[in-house]
């Protein structure tokens, strides 16, 4: 059963995951066909890109505690009318208690060495760590200059920007971490379909079920496929990440086309299609306008 009070309840950290990734694929989608020479919106896409691919991998480490009681969570269960000192997941996600000061030297620096997310969290975790200081000063600070004299050169936006990583780069541990977890998720299939096949012939009995390791990524994945209902039936059902990216979409042709082409470059970073073969599901509904 999924314990509503507990923050770190894997089935709920995994459902949060799946939000977070498919979130970072729409702003990696929209960074690679943005050729705006301006890089205030860049800055803040790959800001986004890499704030929701750590915050996903976070979650989906087993190693890794949510912690509830941090300030902000605090205060949101306070304006929701609930007891801060009780924290219940029912009314916060736990991804909302996470920071990108929860990434990089002296916090979470990525999945331990030798499970698959490793080289790709470790690498997601650095780049966040080169757009943190410039993403705070477009958005919340002047322009810094650190001297008297205000010489353009001592400018730390300047230095920043200067050290942002590139498109390709957000890009490729993107792509990276979007195989690992498809790997994972088809190593944990295999695994998980072999010890039904055990179950079945009696070789395992019920009370050694208990220690069966976590199949996370299958759940993961599960809820990647997910697609969600409008009551309302103002829109179509549909996965997350086409019904999110219809939030900042019109009703055009065109905006039509962007949800079709966002849908299947999902598909692509995630190889969903060989992950519905092995669910036995048929291919996903064309995204419409």
């Amino acid at each position: 059963m999924s314990d509503l009070a507990d923050f770190n309840d894997q089935a709920h950290k995994t459902a949060s995951a799946s939000v977070l990734v498919q979130k970072g694929i729409y702003h990696l989608f929209v960074l690679k066909g943005d050729r705006d020479p301006d890089l205030f919106a860049r800055v803040h896409r790959m800001y986004q890109c890499l704030y929701q691919l750590c915050s996903a991998m976070f979650l989906l480490d087993p190693h890794a505690s949510v912690n509830p009681h941090v300030r902000q969570v605090q205060g949101l269960l306070k304006r929701m009318g609930a007891d801060p000192k009780k924290p219940s997941r029912d009314k916060v996600d736990p991804s909302v208690a996470l920071t990108h000061s929860d990434f990089g030297k002296g916090a979470w620096e990525g999945f331990p060495a030798g499970l698959p997310l490793h080289q790709a969290s470790v690498t997601a975790t650095a780049l966040i760590n080169r757009i943190v200081d410039p993403r705070h000063t477009v958005t919340y600070r002047p322009m810094l200059l650190e001297r008297e004299g205000w010489y353009w050169e001592d400018c730390s936006l300047k230095r920043d920007v200067d050290g942002l990583p590139d498109a390709a780069e957000v890009e490729r541990v993107c792509r990276d971490s979007c195989a690992a977890l498809a790997d994972e998720f088809l190593s944990q299939y295999k695994e998980q379909q072999r010890l039904f096949g055990e179950i079945e012939a009696g070789h395992i009995k019920l009370d050694e079920l208990a220690t069966i390791r976590n199949f996370w990524a299958i759940e993961f994945f599960g809820e990647i496929l997910q697609e969600y209902e409008d009551t309302k039936h103002g829109r179509p059902t549909e996965t997350m990440v086409v019904s999110y990216a219809r939030l900042f979409q019109d009703n055009s042709a065109e905006s039509a086309k962007f949800l079709r082409e966002l849908a299947a470059f999902q598909d692509e970073l995630l190889n969903l299609c060989q992950v519905r073969a092995a669910l036995s599901l048929s291919a996903a509904p064309a995204a419409t306008g």
